[in-house]
C-alpha cells in the first residue's frame, strides 16, 4: 500500500467524521493541540527569533513557499 493513498484515505476520513459530529468538541482540539505540538507551529516573530533571522526576512520566506505556514485569521503560524 503506498503511503500517500493511505495517508488521502485517512485525512478524507477525518473530514467525514468531522463534518458527521461523530467527534466531541474537545476530541478535535486535543488532535490540533496535538498537531501544533507535532509541527512547531510558532508566530512569524517566534519562528524568526528561532531561526535567528529578523522578522521582515521571515516574512518574506514564508510569502515566497519557503516556509510552510499556517493562516489562522490574521495569524500566521510557521512550522519550524
Amino acid at each position: 500500500m503506498e503511503t500517500s493513498s493511505r495517508s488521502e484515505r485517512i485525512k478524507k476520513r477525518f473530514i467525514e467524521v468531522s463534518q458527521n459530529n461523530e467527534l466531541y468538541t474537545s476530541d478535535e482540539i486535543q488532535i490540533i493541540e496535538y498537531l501544533f505540538k507535532r509541527l512547531n507551529l510558532l508566530t512569524i516573530t517566534e519562528a524568526a527569533k528561532r531561526s535567528k533571522v529578523s522578522y521582515n526576512g521571515m516574512k518574506k520566506r514564508v510569502e515566497t513557499g519557503k516556509e510552510m505556514n499556517l493562516k489562522v485569521g490574521d495569524i500566521t503560524l510557521v512550522s519550524c
